[in-house]
């Protein structure tokens, strides 16, 4: 074993190992990327809010470890009454894909996930789509229905439909470009010297990844 891959092998026995077992990568090897852009051209497109966006990235990253894609309906329905994905695992709150009832989904179909630009980022094997129950969600997660609640409120221009299947990841439009175990190792280098607790949980989850660092300098420099 060299140097470079000694010094990896050690970085990565000395991280805490991810919630519910391997590191979840969703993004497509460099190898594949050309056919799989040239494929992306030919789907039909579904546009992702900015939530959708920060939860593809998540999930791509594997930011929501165990999670491989959107919930489907058994992990939904359970996460909703329980916290818990349909294997009995926690997991707090449902992430899952919206979409109108009028958009262009068929089961064992693929799509090409696009941000607000239209900048392509990721490609959706359809192998699920259910209706969800707008009211009954935001119940049972935000425990009311009122649209003064913030979260409430954006339910509410969410669709009917959700959808989820095997992701592959694209790495372009505003997807951070480092996969799992970068974005990771780069926080673990920041711990070395300091480490500092940040409720960043109203900030969008990319913006933390600019927000924390910046925080952190004056206890570094």
């Amino acid at each position: 074993m060299n140097n470079q891959s000694a010094s990896h092998a050690e970085q990565t026995s000395e991280l805490i190992a991810p919630y519910g077992g391997p590191l979840v990568n969703l993004c497509a090897p460099l190898e594949e990327r050309a056919e799989l852009l040239s494929l992306a051209s030919r789907l039909s497109r579904i546009q992702l809010s900015e939530r959708a966006v920060c939860d593809l990235e998540l999930l791509a990253t594997g930011g929501f470890s165990p999670l491989e894609t959107f919930m489907n309906r058994a992990d939904y329905e359970r996460v909703v009454e329980e916290m818990r994905l349909a294997n009995g695992m926690i997991f707090p709150v449902p992430v899952t894909l919206t979409v109108s009832q009028n958009a262009p989904v068929k089961l064992d179909a693929e799509l090409a996930l696009v941000d607000s630009y239209n900048n392509l980022l990721a490609i959706l094997r359809v192998e699920d789509a259910f209706d969800s129950n707008r009211d009954r969600e935001a119940q049972l997660v935000c425990g009311t229905t009122d649209s003064r609640h913030p979260l409430v409120s954006e339910m509410n221009s969410w669709g009917e439909l959700c959808i989820t299947g095997r992701l592959r990841l694209l790495k372009d439009g505003n997807i951070a470009a480092s996969g799992p175990l970068e974005s990771i190792q780069s926080k673990q280098l920041w711990s070395e010297q300091q480490t500092v607790g940040m409720p960043s949980v109203q900030v969008g989850m990319k913006s933390a990844d600019l927000v924390e660092p910046r925080g952190i300098e004056p206890l570094t420099s």
